[in-house]
């Protein structure tokens, strides 16, 4: 009787156990569903999949993390790609920063097609599709913003004052400069943008 019962209680528990290969399938099901994923800061979980996914986008953050932040501030990682204000794409880029323009004075005189190029990108620049294009938008931004922030003129190493040039433009950080350049003559827009950058990096940018 006593064995019959020893019995009955093994088959029981050899019913309720896990079958051989379950637990690894189990893993495998847990895993992300975009391999990406799982090395996102937490304000990206949201983004759009044109970016959060593009390994190219991710590997410009990961190398440069600040871009991380004005993607999330400017477009919510692409969520929000039209400004009225004319800004276009993730990184939102103004026309007079990725287009290029005839100059038809320059082109007259030599006879050939002479361009004038977006701030500070020296011969680069951006189509309408191309600035529509995540990848596209993002790079160009990236080096944009990079070459603010390199300039001893504006940035000079400062993500700060780069952060107030790629906001307000060049030529707006230029005159604020030669009055004083006190942060509380900023437009109410840049001082707001600053503080949402530091919120998302969750530091004090210098």
């Amino acid at each position: 009787m006593g064995k019959n019962i020893l019995n009955a209680v093994s088959r029981a528990r050899d019913a309720l156990a896990t079958p051989s290969g379950f637990e690894e399938a189990g893993k495998r099901a847990a895993a992300p569903t975009y391999a990406l994923q799982k090395n996102l800061r937490p304000y990206a979980v949201n983004w759009h999949d044109s970016v959060k996914n593009n390994s190219s986008i991710q590997k410009i953050i990961n190398q440069d993390p600040i871009i991380g932040g004005i993607i999330e501030v400017e477009s919510k990682g692409g969520k929000h790609i039209l400004s009225p204000k004319g800004a276009r794409g993730v990184m939102q880029l103004m026309p007079n920063t990725y287009e290029r323009t005839l100059d038809k004075q320059a082109s007259k005189k030599t006879g050939k097609n002479i361009y004038k190029y977006g701030h500070g990108m020296y011969g680069k620049w951006l189509d309408k599709n191309q600035v529509a294009n995540p990848e596209e938008n993002v790079k160009f931004g990236a080096e944009y913003y990079n070459k603010l922030k390199q300039d001893k003129n504006i940035g000079n190493g400062s993500d700060r004052q780069a952060l107030i040039a790629y906001n307000w433009g060049p030529g707006n950080y230029r005159k604020w400069k030669s009055r004083g350049g006190k942060e509380s003559q900023l437009p109410l827009e840049t001082r707001n943008y600053l503080a949402k950058i530091e919120k998302v990096m969750n530091k004090k940018l210098r």
